[in-house]
């Protein structure tokens, strides 16, 4: 787990061990719930936590429940949640999507592009844009 702050600098970091070697589901979802007590114990308060696993963020976002025991993980996060925390950017990034026209689609999709060079060129090159850069490229 690694923490960044809003300009993307590294910030902490934290490994866990988990024995015996679990399902790649049920070790998503652990995952996921010590990430988030461990933001708790930090006392953050806003945080955004990017997932790669959709089976995570479907289930997240989902209606659906189950008796295994990934969807106990997830069911005792969905219960005990009492922030609004962004889960995964995507998705965030798909419903705004549906709120524009055309146009705004075009604007907004190349403006995330430039931003995510904009990280990209941060978290490699250890490269500084403005504002204004990452606006005019896009």
């Amino acid at each position: 787990m690694c923490i960044r702050d809003d300009e993307g600098r590294y910030v902490l970091a934290k490994t866990e061990w988990m024995s015996p070697i679990l399902d790649l589901d049920l070790g998503e979802a652990l995952g996921l719930s010590s990430a988030m007590y461990w933001i708790r114990d930090l006392q953050l308060s806003i945080v955004d936590f990017e997932l790669d696993s959709k089976t995570m963020v479907d289930s997240l976002y989902g209606s659906k429940s189950g008796v295994s025991n990934f969807s106990a993980v997830i069911n005792d996060y969905i219960v005990t949640k009492n922030t609004v925390i962004y889960i995964y950017i995507p998705t965030n990034v798909f419903a705004i999507l549906q709120h524009l026209d055309q146009q705004q689609k075009q604007v907004f999709s190349v403006t995330l592009w430039s931003i995510w060079k904009h990280r990209n060129n941060k978290v490699w090159n250890n490269l500084t844009e403005t504002a204004q850069s990452i606006c005019a490229r896009a």
